[in-house]
Formats: C-alpha cells, structure tokens, sequence
C-alpha cells in the first residue's frame, strides 16, 4: 500500500492544480427540500439526495470521513489515504465501514454496497467519474475551492444539518480566538516543513492545509514567506526545494509534517538531518524541532486536535 500511497500524493497534487486551473471558480452547493428528497446543486448538476440516508458512500478521504461521521451520518464505506493506520479515529467507529485506498476505487465494491447517496470532493468523483457513479447512486460534489470551512458547510447542508455546521465551526474560531490571545505570537516567524522522499524537502509557506494555515490564524508568520521563495514556486501552500537550501527553514521553531507511511519518507528525514546545513538551523541549535503526524488530524475533529497540540508545544 505505501508505494501507492506516494504515488497517489503525487497524482492528487497535480489534479488539484490541473483542477483549480480547469474549473476556475468553486461552484457552491445549494439545496432545496423537495419532498421526501433534498435536491442539491453542485458542479456536475442537481442530485436527489434522500432526506435520511442509510448507506453512505463517501469519497474525500479521512477528513470528508471523520465529518461525516461526526456529524452522525450512516458511512457504509469510504475512500482513504491507507488502510493500515487510521489516526484521529476510533476503531469502533469504523466497525461495519469498507475503506479502499484512493487509487483503487472499485465501480464494483460500492455498486454492491447499494448505497443511497455518493458524496465526496470534485477531486475524487470527477477522477473516478460523475456519470459512473451517479448510475449507482445520488451523487453530490463538494468543490468548495481552498475554503475548507465553506466545503464543511456544504457538505452538512446536503444532510440537513446547516446550523450544526455553523455551531461547531463558532465554536472552534471561538477556540483559535482564545488560543491567539494566549500565545501573543504577533507575526513570530515560524518554519513549516515536509521531507518527502528523495530526499525533497518542501517549505509550507500558506495554507489552505491544516497546519500552515491554523498557524497563520494564530498570528504567526511562515518562514519563509511565499515571496522569500516565488522564484521556487509555490504549489498548493508549498515550495520545494534541495538539501543546499535547507537554510530557508530560518526560524527558531521548526514543525516537520511528517509521515510513516509514505514509502521512503523517513529515510527522507534522516538524510535532511544528517545534512551539514542542519545542524546549523536555528530552530534544531535551540532544540525547537518539533514533528507532527500529516495523516492524523482529519476534519474539524482533527483541526481541534492539532489547535490543542500547537497551544501545547508553542505556549512560551
């Protein structure tokens, strides 16, 4: 499963570039109750979607997953990241779920789980195929751009559940808020960044992602900033680059997000740290690296998790 983890990563960063790009504004979706169903609007055109599902196919991954789930919606399978680990989750509730890895959606496997409503990011449906999977079922596309709270919005609202979404997305600002005032970051650089195999090391420099971008609600500044390294180019809140520019992670405070599970990520990591350029890194001569798991804080359960993690690590 690793090896296609990795190529998998690579796929969906160059179809959500190819995709912004193609499809240039996020459609929003609407929804209007007709019935005994809810019609909902999207990018690829208006689904009867039932009123109560039972048997949820669900394609977006761990985050669109845990949402769901949260939100006490019937999942009877999911796409994924892996299958061997799933962090933010607790195994019962996944009792009774087929996952399948991203890469090997199977028409077949969900067709016999007669689900009654297909919902998932453009990314996925529009990879696998609308009217494929609209033949099955009901099928809605979440394609809410690089807003991941509109994208939590809209996909609640296709359930009927538009005021629990608000509620609980007043009350995590409420907690970054809160968190703002005590850290008094007031722009402190902070580096961001990811070793990916080769070694190539990437410097997050924006969001939308969950870390960069709950880092820069906090009131930090990314080191670098996306101008520091526009001759790089920055994909996706990313920028790449060598191990003879390891220096751009200026800051005193270095968070890595890293994973296991990705075939040749942590000899990636050695490789980085047994660079020269490494010692010399401010953050690593102050003992201020700190690593966090990219896979393990999915949804709005996962955002809330890692605010109380960064609270913890960067409270001074």
């Amino acid at each position: 499963m690793r090896p296609l983890l990795h190529l998998f990563l690579s796929i969906v960063a160059v179809s959500l570039l190819a995709a912004c790009g193609a499809s240039g504004t996020p459609v929003s979706v609407t929804v209007q109750e007709s019935g005994s169903t809810r019609l909902v609007t999207h990018r690829f055109g208006v689904s009867p979607a039932p009123l109560n599902p039972q048997k949820v196919v669900a394609l977006g991954e761990e985050e669109l997953l845990a949402d769901l789930l949260d939100a006490q919606v019937r999942v009877v399978a999911s796409n994924a990241n892996v299958t061997e680990s799933f962090p933010g989750f607790q195994a019962e509730e996944l009792e009774g779920i087929t996952i399948f890895v991203s890469t090997q959606a199977n028409l077949e496997t969900i067709a016999a789980l007669q689900p009654d409503l297909i919902i998932g990011y453009t990314i996925f449906i529009d990879g696998i195929g609308y009217d494929k999977l609209s033949a099955i079922a009901p099928t809605v596309a979440i394609d809410s751009g690089f807003d991941w709270q509109q994208a939590y919005r809209e996909l609640l609202s296709v359930f009927g559940k538009t005021e629990l979404a608000q509620s609980n997305l007043d009350a995590y600002t409420a907690r970054v808020a809160e968190a703002k005032t005590q850290l008094n970051a007031q722009g402190r650089p902070i580096s961001v960044g990811t070793i990916y195999p080769g070694p190539s090391p990437a410097a997050w420099v924006d969001g939308p992602t969950s870390v960069p971008q709950l880092l820069l609600d906090l009131g930090f500044t990314l080191s670098p900033t996306p101008e520091a390294v526009k001759d790089l180019g920055v994909r996706n809140g990313r920028a790449f680059f060598s191990l003879e520019r390891l220096d751009l992670f200026a800051a005193d405070t270095l968070i890595l997000v890293q994973s296991t599970l990705v075939e040749g990520e942590a000899q990636a990591l050695l490789d980085a740290k047994a660079s020269p350029l490494w010692a010399q890194l401010p953050a690593v001569q102050q003992n201020r690296v700190f690593e966090l798991n990219r896979f393990g804080y999915p949804g709005l359960r996962g955002r809330n998790a890692l605010l109380t993690e960064l609270v913890a690590l960067l409270t001074p």
